[in-house]
């Protein structure tokens, strides 16, 4: 019915109407039967599920999305860039492209390329409308965006269950220390996983292989949950030395 509907919204404004404003009406008053019958464990993390994302598509059309987001094709592999992009500079737009080429190769798997940021300025409160439309402009006609109220990749994994989040290692790095422990077994339960994006730091390059396994986790585990973007060709991808490092979280 969702993806009906929102094909539907540019032919019939009815549709668009019902789409945008009576549907998460209808969405919340089923979240609030469906917790009634639910477990009491099991509510925070419904809760969670459903918190409410501003999807920017590929051309600019906007959707308040609830539970996961968007809907995706079983053969469609998703990957997202999260990180503070008030722009997309042309590093991140080359080095999104390298990427998506490289895991495309993926038998009878179809990349589709995300960019996550922010919808609260920069004193936390929520963006105004006028705000998400700024924020979004840069990607109109380039990827889809989405806007979330998150700050870990636990609150991410929760919103977007199966994608993969492109880290660059300094990311990595502070996702395997001891108290980040709690934080990947979210990101693991859901099916999420982490492809490390290889860069120079003190003179080194660093990537996958320079993370310790956090205990708990099986050398298998390890490789399943953080996947080495160097497996791909080098010659796609540039040099992480030239893009905006400080922009990734």
């Amino acid at each position: 019915f969702f993806f009906v509907a929102h094909n539907k919204m540019a032919e019939d404004p009815d549709v668009e109407y019902l789409y945008r404003h009576e549907v998460p009406k209808l969405v919340d008053w089923l979240m609030v039967q469906i917790m009634h019958a639910m477990p009491a464990e099991v509510i925070p993390f419904l809760t969670d599920l459903m918190a409410p994302k501003e999807w920017f598509n590929v051309h600019g059309d906007r959707t308040t999305l609830y539970g996961p987001a968007p809907c995706l094709e079983s053969s469609t592999l998703p990957l997202m860039f999260c990180g503070d992009f008030e722009q997309l500079t042309p590093d991140h737009e080359v080095l999104a492209k390298a990427v998506a080429s490289a895991a495309g190769k993926a038998p009878k798997k179809q990349v589709h390329v995300f960019f996550e940021t922010s919808a609260l300025d920069k004193g936390r409160a929520p963006l105004d409308e006028q705000g998400l439309q700024q924020r979004a402009k840069p990607f109109r006609g380039k990827f889809d965006l989405m806007l979330t109220y998150t700050t870990t990749f636990e609150e991410k994994a929760k919103l977007f269950p199966h994608h993969i989040f492109v880290v660059p290692y300094t990311v990595a790095a502070r996702l395997v220390a001891p108290d980040q422990q709690a934080q990947l077994r979210t990101v693991r339960s859901v099916g999420c996983s982490f492809m490390v994006m290889s860069h120079e730091v003190d003179g080194k390059v660093k990537g996958v292989g320079d993370l310790p396994r956090p205990e708990g986790l099986s050398e298998e585990e390890f490789a399943q949950l953080f996947i080495d973007s160097l497996r791909m060709d080098h010659r796609l991808v540039p040099s992480m030395t030239g893009v905006q490092m400080a922009a990734f979280r």
